[in-house]
């Protein structure tokens, strides 16, 4: 990385509602950058082409290859999220401003989780909450209260590995497109 710094606002630690926060440090200025992004986000009006049966492959669809992101892409403003072939609830959402510096640009980047799956979650969180206060206030069952707190912990920890995941995927692709 050459051209890159990497500054990590967020420490390594686990946040209850899963994002990170960096900023990086490039030479090239907001401009370049946008001219560098925007032939790789697919515009908002166009629909995604999957071609004909030709174009699939054993395991099915392949991969527009023209296209790594989709989003808006202005030139000191980005919202972009990986382009994928299936629904992929915990790929990262990336903000992103751009200030103009003397010698480039500075980036400031949020990777978050969509809205949607934010929402299913706090609605999982609330019911299975709901769920444990009524073993352990009217059933008094303490067993049976644990089990549906860890079956809860179980898919808050998947949710976090998750997101994790993906978020590497879409900081090298990022990466790689700004390099």
């Amino acid at each position: 990385m050459s051209w890159l710094e990497i500054h990590s606002k967020a420490p390594k630690t686990m946040h209850l509602i899963p994002y990170q926060k960096s900023t990086w440090v490039s030479h090239y200025s907001p401009e370049e950058l946008h001219q560098k992004v925007k032939p790789l986000v697919r515009p908002a009006d166009e629909k995604p082409s999957y071609g004909m049966a030709a174009e699939y492959s054993l395991l099915g669809r392949k991969l527009d290859e023209k296209y790594c992101f989709e989003g808006i892409a202005k030139p000191h403003r980005l919202y972009l999220r990986r382009i994928s072939l299936y629904p992929e609830h915990f790929m990262p959402i990336v903000r992103a401003e751009i200030e103009a510096t003397s010698r480039g640009s500075i980036v400031s980047l949020l990777y978050s989780l969509p809205k949607g799956t934010l929402f299913i979650a706090a609605l999982g969180t609330f019911v299975f909450w709901c769920v444990i206060a009524v073993f352990l206030l009217v059933e008094k069952n303490q067993l049976h209260a644990g089990l549906v707190f860890l079956f809860w912990l179980l898919g808050y920890i998947v949710m976090i590995l998750n997101f994790q995941q993906k978020l590497k995927i879409t900081q090298k692709l990022l990466e790689k497109v700004l390099a």
